[in-house]
C-alpha cells in the first residue's frame, strides 16, 4: 500500500474542492487512530475512510477511540437512510452500534469463523444477542399483514403474532439497509466495508478482555478466537502485567477449563513481558508461579507441560519453550526457593536439574527459532535470560557434558569479548542457519564492540590457519563489521579468490592502512593465483607502489593497469624494454588498442623504433590492431607503424 500522505493527496487531487486545511489533522487523526489499530490493511480501506472523513460521516479529532469512530460512522449513515426512507430510527441509531459489537463478540466465544466471513441471514439471526430479540418485530408485522392483504382483527392478529420470528430481524434487515450486511453470493452476506468490520472486531476483543477472566477465557479454548484474541492480549500484559495477572490470579479454578486456559495463557503473557522490561512485583510473580506448581503436569510427556496448552499454536507464546522461558523469568528473582517449586518452572534453586533439562532446552529452541524470524519484543531479554541461565546453571547436559546448542553462541561471544575464541567454535555457529540469526543478535544485545569482534575473530581465523570457512563467515557479516575489521584482515580478504564476493570496493573508500597491509601482505602471496578486484578499485600510488615491489603476471589484471592506470603501465613498459624486453612485450600484448595512439606518440619521442625484437613486434601488432579497429587518432598509430617497419627493413638491408 502507499504511503498515508500519498493516499491522502490524490483523493484531495481529484475532489472538487480542495479541503487543504482539514489535511494536517486528517493525516494527524489517521496515524494516531485507524492506522495504529491496523484498520487499514489496502488501499481501498484508506480511501473509503478518507472520503467518510471529507464528505463528513466521520471527524478527525486529536484523540481518536474505537468506539467514537464507529459511533460516528453509524450515526451518519442511519441519517442517510432515515432521510432517503422518512423513517424514524433513532431508536436503530442507539441500538445498531451495540448491536454490532455483541455480534462479533458472539462470534468471538462460540463460532468457529472470524467476524469477517460470510454467512446466511438465518446464520446472523441466530448471532444476535438475546437481549436484542425481544418484543414484537412492528416493521415485520405490517410487511406480514400488508403482504396478505389481512384485516386487522384481533384473531387474524394473534394468529400473525404466533408466526413472528425474533425481534432481531428487524436489526438484520437495518444492517443490509445500511449496506454493513452486504451479499457475497446469493445467499450469503459479510459485513462490510472491510475497515467497519475491523473496527467492530477490536472494539469486541477488547470488551471482551475488560470482562472477567471466566468470559474470555472460554473464548481461548477455541482456535479461531484465541487466534484473534492473543494480539489484544499481549498488548494488554505489555502494558499492565501486574493488572492482568492480578485478575486471573483471582479467578483461578482447577475445576474450570475456561478460568485455567485464562490463567496459563496469562501466565506466559506476563512471564514474557517481564523479559521486555514491564515492572512485576516480587509478590504477584510468586503467586502466579505457586499457581502454576499446582496446575503443572509433569508426567503427560517428555517434558512438564500445562493443562491447557493447544496442541496446534495459535501464536508464538503457544509454544512449550515459551511457556519455560516466561516461567524463568518469573522465578529468577521470586521468593520461592528450592523444593517449594518444580526444577522445571525454578531452575535457579533448584538443587539438581530435572532429568527432562536437555529437552526443555530442546524446546527452548524451537521457540527461539521461530522467535528470530518473528523478532517479538520479548527476545532481547530471553537472550540476556539464556546467558544468565548458562552462566548460574550450566550449559552442559547428559553424560558426556556437551554444551548444549542453545548455550552455544552465548559461550562463543563470551570468548570474542575476551579474545581467546577459537576457530572451530566460530565454524560451529554457521553449521545452523538460526545459529548464526542469534548469534547475530547476541552481538546486538550485548553491544559487542565491532571491531573487537572482527580482530577476535580474525586472530582465530589466521591461527587456524585461514580456513576456507572464513569466508563464509565473513561474507555473511554486515557491512558495518568489516568496515570494522582491521585493516591485515581485510588485505587478507583481498588476495583470496573468495574474497570477491565480499566486494569491498562497493561497501566504502578503503583507508590507506588496508591498501598498506595489502602491499605487505602481497608479497607472500602467488602471483599465479591473485584475485584481479583489488587491481580495479586500488589507488593509483597503491598500483605505483605494487608495480615496483612485485608486478603481477596476470594478463587480465595487466589489461585492468592498462585500462585504468595507462601511464603508469607506458612507464613499466619503459623501465623494462632494454632489461627485460619479454616481460615488456608481454605488457605490450596485455594493452587494449585504445592505448594504441598514445603508445604510439610516446614510442616516438623515446625511440621505441629501436626496441629489441621482442618488444618491436609486440607493439607492431599492438599498432595493427588499433588501426584495423579505426581507434580515434588511429593515425598515429599508422604513422608509428610505417617508421617501425623503415626501421626494420634498414636493419636487415646492413651487410
Amino acid at each position: 500500500m502507499p504511503k498515508l500522505e500519498q493516499i491522502v493527496d490524490w483523493v484531495f487531487y481529484r475532489l472538487a474542492a480542495h479541503p487543504q486545511s482539514l489535511r494536517p489533522t486528517l493525516l494527524t487523526w489517521l496515524r494516531e487512530g485507524p492506522l495504529s489499530w491496523g484498520l487499514l490493511q489496502t488501499l481501498g480501506d484508506a480511501i473509503g475512510l478518507i472520503g467518510a472523513c471529507v464528505d463528513g460521516y466521520v471527524e478527525p479529532n486529536q484523540s481518536p477511540t474505537k468506539e467514537a469512530l464507529l459511533r460516528q460512522w453509524m450515526a451518519a449513515r442511519t441519517n442517510d437512510l432515515a432521510h432517503e426512507r422518512h423513517r424514524d430510527l433513532a431508536a436503530l441509531r442507539q441500538t445498531l452500534p451495540e448491536v454490532l459489537i455483541d455480534l462479533a463478540q458472539a462470534v468471538l466465544i462460540d463460532d468457529a469463523r472470524p467476524f469477517s466471513a460470510s454467512r446466511t441471514i438465518d446464520e446472523w439471526l441466530t448471532l444476535v444477542p438475546e437481549q436484542h430479540r425481544r418484543g414484537p418485530d412492528i416493521d415485520w408485522l405490517t410487511t406480514r399483514l400488508v403482504a396478505e392483504t389481512l384485516p386487522l382483527r384481533k384473531p387474524d392478529l394473534e394468529r400473525a403474532v404466533q408466526r413472528l420470528p425474533p425481534g432481531a430481524h428487524r436489526i438484520v434487515v437495518a444492517l443490509r439497509e445500511l449496506a454493513l450486511l452486504r451479499p457475497t453470493s446469493a445467499t450469503r452476506f459479510a459485513v462490510r466495508p472491510h475497515f467497519v468490520g475491523r473496527l467492530v472486531d477490536a472494539i469486541a476483543r477488547e470488551r471482551a478482555l475488560a470482562a472477567a477472566p471466566l468470559f474470555w477465557g472460554e473464548a481461548l479454548l477455541h482456535p479461531i478466537a484465541r487466534a484473534n484474541l492473543l494480539t489484544t492480549l499481549i498488548a494488554r500484559a505489555s502494558v499492565q502485567p501486574e493488572s492482568l495477572a492480578e485478575d486471573v490470579l483471582e479467578h483461578v479454578e482447577l475445576e474450570n477449563p475456561a478460568l485455567v486456559c485464562a490463567f496459563e495463557t496469562s501466565f506466559v503473557l506476563v512471564g514474557l513481558s517481564v523479559l521486555t522490561g514491564s515492572e512485576l512485583s516480587n509478590s504477584v510473580a510468586s503467586a502466579l508461579l505457586e499457581e502454576q506448581g499446582a496446575l503443572l503436569l509433569p508426567q503427560v510427556g517428555p517434558i512438564p507441560m500445562t493443562r491447557m496448552l493447544p496442541a496446534e499454536p495459535a501464536g508464538l507464546c503457544d509454544l512449550p519453550g515459551a511457556f519455560f522461558l516466561a516461567a524463568w523469568a518469573l522465578s529468577e528473582h521470586s521468593r520461592i526457593r528450592g523444593a517449594t517449586l518444580h526444577s522445571a518452572l525454578d531452575p535457579w534453586h533448584a538443587s539438581a536439574l530435572p532429568e527432562t533439562w536437555s529437552l526443555q532446552l530442546d524446546a527452548v529452541v524451537q521457540c527461539i527459532q521461530v522467535a528470530l524470524s518473528e523478532a517479538p519484543p520479548w527476545l532481547s531479554g530471553s537472550i540476556r535470560l539464556l546467558d544468565r541461565l548458562r552462566q548460574s546453571v550450566g550449559a552442559t547436559v547428559g553424560s558426556d557434558h556437551r554444551t548444549h546448542e542453545l548455550f552455544g553462541v552465548g559461550a562463543v561471544v563470551d570468548a570474542i569479548e575476551l579474545g581467546v575464541v577459537d576457530w572451530p567454535d566460530v565454524e560451529a555457529i554457521l553449521l545452523e542457519p538460526w545459529q548464526w540469526e542469534l548469534f547475530l543478535a547476541t552481538v546486538n544485545v550485548r553491544s559487542t564492540p565491532e571491531n573487537q569482534l572482527m580482530q577476535a575473530v580474525f586472530n582465530a581465523w589466521s591461527d587456524a590457519p585461514a580456513p576456507r570457512t572464513g569466508m563464509t563467515f565473513f561474507e555473511h557479516c554486515p557491512d558495518s563489521w568489516l568496515n570494522a575489521a582491521p585493516a591485515p584482515l581485510l588485505a587478507r580478504l583481498m588476495l583470496t579468490t573468495e574474497g570477491e564476493r565480499l566486494r569491498l570496493h562497493e561497501r566504502k573508500t578503503l583507508p590507506a592502512s588496508v591498501w598498506q597491509a595489502w602491499l605487505e601482505v602481497r608479497q607472500e602471496v602467488a602471483l599465479e593465483d591473485e584475485p584481479t578486484q583489488p587491481w580495479e578499485f586500488a589507488p593509483n600510488a597503491i598500483v605505483e607502489l605494487a608495480l615496483q615491489k612485485r608486478p603481477p603476471q596476470s594478463e587480465v589484471i595487466r589489461r585492468v593497469i592498462w585500462t585504468r592506470h595507462e601511464q603508469l603501465a607506458i612507464r613499466h613498459v619503459e623501465q623494462h624494454r632494454t632489461i627485460h624486453p619479454l616481460d615488456a612485450a608481454a605488457w605490450l600484448d596485455a594493452a587494449p588498442v585504445t592505448c594504441g595512439p598514445t603508445l604510439a606518440r610516446h614510442a616516438v619521442s623515446s625511440g621505441w623504433t629501436h626496441a629489441a625484437q621482442a618488444v618491436a613486434l609486440a607493439f607492431e601488432r599492438l599498432l595493427y590492431r588499433t588501426v584495423a579497429r579505426r581507434i580515434d587518432h588511429w593515425q598515429a598509430a599508422y604513422d608509428c607503424l610505417n617508421q617501425l617497419e623503415l626501421e626494420r627493413r634498414r636493419f636487415d638491408a646492413k651487410p
